[in-house]
This record gives structure tokens, C-alpha cells and sequence, in this order.
């Protein structure tokens, strides 16, 4: 007999009171070493001591963590359209995917963190240079991601499209866009990650807000406290953002099939 459950994908069964209790045993286990004094509060600060890190910035770091939560979504946005709208014309057009192909596939394997030198000699430390800093990271993962998901495509699908008598562009609207939107998702969220990563290396930089700016003045100090206050901040950014991406997909996908199915054998 068919049971719906047992075919569901793993990760959308997360058992909730283990995972719960998990978390819950890694902070029992951080109170337990802190207390005791298992590991010196230089090297690893209490819970009492990074939660009043937050009350001595006050209303500041509110100011910090919208600094750095701007940047991602702003650099994130430009990248993703840019990437996504660049590997549809490339995938359309062999001109420009001959003129495109070789810069990208040089360019890809370049950190963009090596290029923050250049982008404060030209752009200083304003924002408009983390931005693109960011949406250039984000641009080669999506382009290449669009680039394979489109490769990807079933070619019954086309050849339907095509007997029907669509147009090309017909074809990429109907057709090859709904069908690449799902296999794209694991590149934004990698690239979503990617954001935050390149926008904290980046206020480590030269900046006078955001959570890598407050690293930074706290390594010089020594404020270790602080350090994991912006660690503990950035790590739920992260998650949110990741858990509104994937619920967002969730609603103007439906139509998502699931790809990995597995069965539990007891």
C-alpha cells in the first residue's frame, strides 16, 4: 500500500523536537564550559557576557544590522537579475555566448574578494562599491546556474512547444523559464550566502556600519564578546533570509517537483 509520508523528501520531515533539542544541548554545553571555566572567557565568552555585548551597543546595533541587511539585499537583487537575464541571452544567442563564455568561465574561479583592493581605490569605501562587489559574485554563480538549467531542460518539452508553433521567445516564456525557476533555486541560495560572506569581508574593509565593521573595531580590542555577538547575528540574518527564500519558492512555484525522494527502511 502507497504511503504518501514515507515517500516524502527527507528534509521535509525534520523530526522538530530533536532539532529543537539539539540546539538547546549546544547551548547547555556552551553555558557548562563557560561557567566552569573550562575554556578562558578571552577565548570563549560567556552567554552573560555577549548578551550584555548587545545592551552596551544600545540602539546602535540595530543601525549595524540594517547597514549590513541593506547591502546583501541590494547587492543580492542587481546580481541575480543580471545573472538570470545574461545566461537566458547567452543560451539564445551563440554570438553572444562566443563573446561571453570565455570571460565568465576565466572570471569564475577569481574570489571577488581579491578585487576589494581595487574597489576602494575606486569607488573608496562607499557603498556603492560593496554593492557591486556583491553582485558581481552573485552574477557568475547565477549565469553559469541559468546556463546549466537551461541545458538542463527536458527536449520533449521544446519539441511540444515547437510542433504547437511557438516563437523562440514564445518558447523561453512559456517553456524554459517555469522549467529552469526550480533548479535555480539552490544557486540563489548559495548565492545568498555568498552576499552576506562578501559584504562582511567587505566592511572589513572600511565602513562605518555593519556587523563586519563592528568585527573589526572588535579584533583590535579584543572584544571577543562582540565578535560572537556579530557571528551568533549574522548566522539567524543567514537563516531568515535562506527560510524567506525557500517559502517564497514554495508559493510561486507550486507547480515544483520535488527531485530526491527517499524511503526510510526500519
Amino acid at each position: 500500500m502507497y504511503n504518501k509520508k514515507a515517500y516524502e523528501p527527507i528534509q521535509h520531515r525534520v523530526i522538530k523536537p530533536i532539532a529543537v533539542a539539539s540546539m538547546i544541548s549546544i547551548l547547555l554545553l556552551w553555558f557548562i564550559i563557560t561557567h566552569w571555566g573550562i575554556v578562558k572567557p578571552m577565548y570563549l565568552p560567556t552567554p552573560k557576557r555577549v548578551i550584555t555585548a548587545a545592551v552596551d551597543i544600545g540602539p546602535n546595533l540595530l543601525i549595524h544590522i540594517g547597514a549590513t541587511l541593506a547591502r546583501v539585499l541590494v547587492g543580492f537583487s542587481f546580481g541575480a537579475l543580471s545573472g538570470v537575464t545574461i545566461g537566458v541571452l547567452m543560451s539564445s544567442n551563440n554570438l553572444l555566448f562566443s563573446a561571453l563564455s570565455g570571460i565568465i568561465e576565466c572570471w569564475r574561479p577569481v574570489p571577488p574578494i581579491a578585487l576589494i583592493p581595487f574597489f576602494i581605490l575606486w569607488f573608496g569605501f562607499s557603498d556603492i562599491g560593496k554593492i557591486i562587489l556583491v553582485a558581481l559574485g552573485v552574477f557568475l554563480i547565477l549565469v553559469v546556474n541559468t546556463l546549466e538549467s537551461i541545458r538542463n531542460v527536458r527536449p520533449i518539452y521544446v519539441r511540444v512547444g515547437m510542433n504547437l508553433g511557438a516563437s523562440k521567445s514564445k518558447l523561453y516564456r512559456s517553456i524554459i523559464l517555469p522549467a529552469i525557476l526550480p533548479s535555480l533555486i539552490s544557486g540563489f541560495r548559495i548565492s545568498m550566502a555568498l552576499s552576506i560572506s562578501l559584504v562582511i569581508v567587505s566592511e572589513f574593509m572600511g565602513a562605518t556600519w555593519g556587523l563586519g565593521y563592528l568585527i573589526s573595531v572588535a579584533k583590535v580590542t579584543f572584544s571577543t564578546h562582540t565578535i560572537l555577538l556579530s557571528i551568533f547575528i549574522i548566522g539567524i540574518i543567514s537563516w531568515l533570509l535562506d527560510t524567506a527564500l525557500r517559502k517564497t519558492t514554495e508559493i510561486i512555484l507550486p507547480w515544483a517537483e520535488k527531485s530526491t525522494e527517499a524511503i526510510v527502511l526500519l
